[in-house]
């Protein structure tokens, strides 16, 4: 596959091994902080992130992704400086809404949850998360792939420490964990954006405002249609957050987040960096009206390729693994994994290509397509809250929504390079993800009755044939 020789492995080689180094050491973390940090204040901590990054996504008005897109090197520039000034009025709003709230409510901004008082941190969170996003998408486009996977790193390794740290040494109050994300992603936001200044010195002269003007209306597309877009996008993948506390309790909410951030891990090791190197090189490609449709197909058969044994394997043995990883706590969270898988695999495919809406100038489509998603995934969850009992039924009808919509974005990329969505497949993946599933299939019955050596046996000689079946594939 020629997409995986030269300059393009090399940048995804780059920024994943900083990011596989960071991520395993989050899995070695995971263990000791649900040990450290109960269910409940997991929750927590998840509706607080929940409430960040929805506001977060639409803080630049989504002009951050210009940043690759633009021709001109001086426009990108200006680009920069514009998603700055945005966030930075989007961020001081952010403050002067919390703080009036924060008085008005008398400190219970949201009843069932204690420390309230951290929401008065949200405008400094706001802040950072965006200027690091920002910062990493400049790193993207001058091919910075070793910064941004230290940003990558970096952030993981510190929040795991601090987090760690607090919780050890003072009694692990959950607002701790809120505390050391916000200080890796200020510390990093410090330290990447010094080095980019350093690296690109002319990046320090503002701009004339006529001129940030101008990029703002021609790219206005991304405000009209990208920000509501992603703003429901982000809303709805953490709608149990916000509706499951009230519903089935915080603990529910505890195993959701875990269970996300943990299938998420392969996501944010390989995913973000074929995305990041993707938008860098489709946005080329598509300029200059080259194989634009060949890396587009190269990458989803890549990303079907790696994803599938693992995902089905994992959550076939996830019921026995996380109660010996996490504790007796968090045994219910191995069924979250599976009601979660469908959506969670699916995402692992598609969201590292969805750049391409971007680039084929699809922002309206998707905006219709979220919409459609959203209002379809809050029927899922108040039928689901309304009929079920239990989280987990109501957990996997969103899970599915959640798989449905990954791909109707692939079909809407798809039909922009002239493609159908079936044409996006080599004709052998669907008989090795056949083959995958009966695999994981029966190390889940293995399990299921309490076979555990054969759960094992059955894992070790599929995982055999899956480093060969990729190796194969990948050295053609």
């Amino acid at each position: 596959m020629a997409i995986f020789h030269s300059d393009y492995i090399r940048n995804i080689s780059k920024v994943s091994i900083g990011v596989l180094i960071a991520q395993s050491l989050s899995i070695l973390a995971a263990p000791i902080l649900t040990r450290l940090y109960s269910p409940a204040e997991f929750g927590i901590f998840s509706v607080y992130v929940s409430v960040v990054l929805t506001i977060e996504v639409c803080a630049c008005l989504r002009y951050e992704m210009t940043i690759v897109l633009a021709e001109k090197e001086s426009n990108a520039r200006c680009l920069f400086w514009l998603s700055s000034v945005i966030m930075t009025m989007a961020s001081i709003l952010v403050g002067v809404v919390v703080i009036a709230v924060y008085f008005i409510t008398k400190n219970e901004i949201i009843p069932l949850i204690k420390w309230n008082d951290l929401f008065l941190l949200m405008p400094l969170s706001v802040f950072a998360i965006s200027m690091v996003n920002v910062i990493s998408l400049w790193c993207t486009r001058k091919k910075f792939f070793s910064i941004f996977a230290f940003i990558q790193a970096g952030l993981v390794i510190i929040n795991n420490l601090l987090s760690i740290l607090a919780g050890h040494y003072i009694a692990g109050e959950g607002r701790f964990l809120v505390y050391s994300q916000l200080a890796s992603y200020v510390i990093i936001m410090i330290l990447s954006g010094l080095y980019i200044f350093y690296k690109d010195k002319s990046l320090l002269l503002f701009p004339s405002w006529r001129k940030l003007i101008s990029l703002f209306i021609e790219y206005k597309r991304m405000a009209l249609y990208n920000t509501p877009a992603s703003i429901i996008n982000i809303f709805s993948q953490r709608l149990p957050a916000y509706t499951f506390p009230i519903s089935y309790g915080l603990p529910s909410v505890g195993y959701y987040d875990l269970v996300y951030r943990i299938l998420k891990l392969p996501s944010q090791v390989v995913g973000n960096a074929i995305r990041n190197v993707f938008f860098q090189k489709a946005s080329e490609d598509f300029k200059r009206s080259a194989t634009f449709a060949c890396s587009l197909q190269n990458n989803v058969n890549a990303l079907v390729r790696i994803s599938a044994f693992p995902f089905f394997i994992f959550g076939a043995l996830s019921i026995w693994l996380f109660p010996i990883l996490f504790g007796k706590e968090w045994a219910d969270s191995g069924w979250y994994v599976l009601a979660l898988l469908p959506w969670l695999m699916s995402s692992f495919i598609v969201v590292p290509i969805s750049s391409a809406v971007s680039i084929t100038a699809q922002d309206k489509a998707f905006f219709r397509l979220q919409i459609i998603c959203f209002v379809t995934r809050i029927m899922v969850i108040i039928i689901g809250i309304a009929l079920f009992s239990s989280p987990l039924i109501t957990i996997l009808c969103f899970s599915i929504v959640g798989c449905i919509f990954q791909l109707l974005i692939l079909r809407i990329i798809a039909r922009s390079t002239g493609l159908r969505l079936l044409e996006l497949f080599d004709k052998r993946i669907v008989q090795y993800v056949g083959v995958s599933f009966v695999i994981a299939l029966i190390a889940f019955l293995f399990v299921l009755t309490h076979l555990y050596w054969g759960a094992v046996t059955i894992t070790v000689l599929g995982s055999i044939c899956f480093v060969v079946y990729i190796k194969m594939s990948f050295v053609k």
